[in-house]
């Protein structure tokens, strides 16, 4: 019987662990006001408070982090696990020598020192702190914000069409003034596949697009031939418009989502 008792006891505790195992940790909704704005994530303790590491002189709200893990980083980004780092809190006042904190920044002083300013943390007491799944909703979190700009560019789009790149030329225009920052501009025609926002004649339809490697466009997407995806159309600024005889533009890198496979996504942000 006793025998019988403890089989029937195992099972049931299996049972629960499959259970505990098989539910999904629900998505902390708190990574929804940190994650935005920050693309250095990491684990470390406050060691010093109104001192920096970088050569700075406004002391008020800064302090020095030792870095233990890097839970997240921007591409090509200095390692800076095991390395103090300036932060600029976002309210010194909650912060002590001694702090072990998840702090969600953003660089601002790249050099042989490196300066951040918070946009939020999570103390080592807060069970998110060691969550294994820290990784996935961080994620959640960033397609949750890539969504919401999205949904704003579709918003103040004049065109947002499905189709394909059939040819690229350079642009008729007028004499445009010499500027530092040259964009070199290109006009993809599209094949439009389907009308999801706007209207216009005929099926194809000339985007300018910023060819060009200048810092300030190097994000843009630079077309070729055959890209196929969902464009979301801008209103190009009345000068340019004027100057390259068209009044269309896409230069968000949010505002071209490459495949075919976007179009429900598309819709489902429309709603």
């Amino acid at each position: 019987m006793t025998r019988k008792r403890n089989v029937i006891t195992s099972i049931t505790l299996l049972l629960l662990l499959m259970t505990q195992c098989d539910t999904p940790n629900e998505y902390p909704n708190e990574l929804d006001k940190l994650v935005p704005g920050s693309s250095l994530i990491f684990k470390g303790e406050v060691v010093l408070l109104k001192t920096l590491t970088t050569d700075e002189s406004n002391v008020s709200n800064a302090g020095v982090v030792n870095v233990s893990e890097i839970i997240e980083a921007p591409n090509s980004f200095p390692d800076t696990k095991e390395m103090q780092l300036t932060v600029r809190f976002s309210d010194i006042k909650q912060i002590k020598i001694g702090d072990r904190r998840m702090f969600f920044t953003e660089p601002y002083w790249i050099g042989e020192a490196i300066g951040v300013t918070e946009i939020g943390s999570i103390a080592n007491s807060n069970p998110l702190y060691e969550d294994k799944n820290i990784i996935s909703y961080i994620k959640q979190a960033r397609d949750k914000q890539d969504d919401a700009v999205v949904r704003k560019f579709i918003d103040t789009s004049n065109l947002v069409v499905s189709g394909k790149v059939v040819s690229i030329e350079i642009p008729n225009s007028e004499p445009m003034m010499g500027t530092e920052h040259d964009p070199e501009w290109r006009e993809a025609e599209i094949e439009v596949e389907e009308m999801m926002k706007g209207d216009m004649e005929g099926t194809r339809v000339k985007v300018l697009f910023a060819s060009g490697k200048d810092v300030l466009y190097h994000l843009a997407p630079k077309f070729s031939e055959g890209d196929e995806g969902i464009f979301i159309v801008q209103q190009a600024d009345n000068d340019t418009a004027k100057l390259l005889n068209n009044q269309y533009m896409l230069i968000d890198p949010s505002c071209f989502l490459k495949g075919k496979e976007n179009v429900a996504k598309i819709r489902s942000l429309m709603e």
